[in-house]
Formats: structure tokens, C-alpha cells, sequence
């Protein structure tokens, strides 16, 4: 398996309802976020909007990491709260 690894400085960001999103590795190369067509995908994601709407990856896992500060988050009507790393 080949892989590809983007810097910030050579992605652009993708507007979404909250924020911003930069992605940095898809897998396969030819996948397509639009498509839901990828094995994974590593993005980083700037939330602008409180509250926001994250967009829905079913069939996937999904891992956050705050990078700064913390993310009080409701998911399936549960409260959670993600700490700094």
C-alpha cells in the first residue's frame, strides 16, 4: 500500500456548516469524501459555529482529538465532553 501524506500547506479547506476542514490522507488515493468511498481519511476540522452539525459517517468509526480547548458534544442524545488531547 502506497501512502500520501499532505502538509496544511498543501490542502485546502473545504467549508462545512461549522467551520473549516483540511484533509490531510484518504485511503484509497482515489477515494472521494463526497462519495463515502474511502477505507479512512485523517482531516482536521476549525469550528466556527456553536452549536454545529457534524456530518454523519455511518458505517465508519470515528475518532476526535481537540487540539485546543475542549468540545462539549451530544451524540445520540448523549452529553460528552472532549478534553485537549
Amino acid at each position: 500500500m502506497n501512502l500520501r501524506l499532505f502538509s496544511k500547506k498543501e490542502t485546502t479547506a473545504s467549508v462545512w456548516s461549522g467551520g473549516l476542514t483540511y484533509e490531510y490522507m484518504i485511503y484509497p488515493e482515489t477515494a472521494r469524501y463526497s462519495d463515502r468511498d474511502f477505507v479512512f481519511r485523517v482531516s482536521s476540522a476549525v469550528i466556527e459555529e456553536v452549536p454545529s452539525a457534524f456530518s454523519k459517517f455511518k458505517g465508519y468509526n470515528r475518532y476526535l482529538v481537540m487540539l485546543d480547548n475542549s468540545l462539549p458534544i451530544e451524540i445520540n442524545k448523549e452529553k460528552k465532553v472532549y478534553e485537549k488531547y
